[in-house]
């Protein structure tokens, strides 16, 4: 795998890195920019990374929204939320392009963290009832923001599907809807702000390679994890990407 003047060692980690992320991501619905992001902007750059994986990211959510497109029937208050996540897309994806992306680690690593701390005091929680669509529009636009500006929507969408309560093929099914569609969005965003080039487009292309053999190993294990195992899975990949967020915000404070 070649991106820019990178090492064979390095194009080899970077491969290891997105075929384990797409392993996580069938399983939990989530965590290939969690894994692949931090990795290529080690050698990319934080914007670069962020708009390489924009394709892996498209492609490996429609492909999950494919395999467990049964599961649309239990979609939550998905309207509302694709709506202002759009929106937050776009604003995000100017975030990206002019501003640096501290801040919002930290804003983000306070959310996912507050929810984490809930499910240690109250593990059992879920929203009982639909949430006014005001307050499923302002976490979908959260959620838009955090796509747009950080190449990932995970610290928002995945904590709030979660607390539904939903099966594992019905939660994989909305956040894989969610991310796709920003990751359209953010395809159409950074275009226009003129982060996209030929040789990003390619590198994105090129990423895919890992993610093919990733992808179908993690369906096959999905199938074979009870719920509460699944639970276990996904709250894991949560407090990873809090320790992420929080190295993200506190490193170069």
């Amino acid at each position: 795998m070649s991106i820019g003047p990178l090492s064979l060692e390095s194009a080899a980690i970077i491969c290891v890195a997105l075929f384990v992320g797409s392993i996580a991501k069938a399983v939990t619905g989530f965590g290939l920019p969690m894994v692949s992001v931090p990795l290529l902007a080690g050698f990319l750059g934080v914007e670069r990374a962020v708009v390489v994986m924009i394709i892996p990211t498209f492609v490996s959510n429609a492909w999950l929204m494919w395999e467990h497109r049964r599961e649309a029937a239990a979609a939550r208050g998905m309207v509302v939320f694709l709506a202002a996540g759009i929106v937050g897309t776009v604003a995000g994806s100017w975030v990206l392009a002019a501003l640096s992306g501290r801040a919002l680690a930290l804003i983000l690593a306070a959310w996912l963290g507050s929810y984490l701390v809930l499910q240690l005091v109250r593990p059992g929680l879920r929203l009982a009832t639909e949430p006014a669509p005001a307050v499923t529009g302002a976490v979908g636009l959260a959620a838009g923001l955090c796509q747009g500006a950080t190449g990932a929507s995970g610290p928002v969408a995945g904590p709030w599907f979660h607390a539904f309560g939903l099966a594992p093929s019905a939660y994989v099914f909305s956040v894989s809807t969610v991310f796709f569609t920003l990751a359209a969005t953010q395809m159409a965003a950074v275009a226009s702000f003129g982060l996209v080039d030929e040789e990003r487009l390619l590198e994105g292309l090129v990423a895919l390679a890992p993610i093919a053999l990733g992808l179908p190993l993690g369906i096959r294990l999905a199938r074979t994890l009870d719920r509460r195992v699944f639970n276990w899975c996904l709250l894991a990949m949560l407090w990873a990407l809090e320790a992420r967020l929080l190295w993200q915000g506190l490193r170069f404070g």
